[in-house]
């Protein structure tokens, strides 16, 4: 899953920064007690998430240092 953005691609550091924005909020889930059913589901969606832009950040990466 590429991350939308109506403009373009996105770029390393847009990457990276949505990259930590997952992180932060994985964060703070995971630093609760106890998890919703929702909450639940949004955890396991950001991950993939996550996931996915450090896939997209690593090609980018690979691709600069190729240029």
């Amino acid at each position: 899953m590429n991350l939308p953005d109506p403009a373009g691609p996105l770029s390393l550091d847009d990457l990276v920064a949505e990259h930590r924005r997952l992180d932060e909020r994985l964060r703070a889930l995971a630093a609760q007690r106890s998890l919703t059913a929702a909450e639940q589901v949004e955890y396991a969606l950001l991950k993939k998430q996550k996931l996915r832009a450090k896939d997209q950040i690593a090609r980018l990466q690979a691709a600069e240092r190729r240029a």
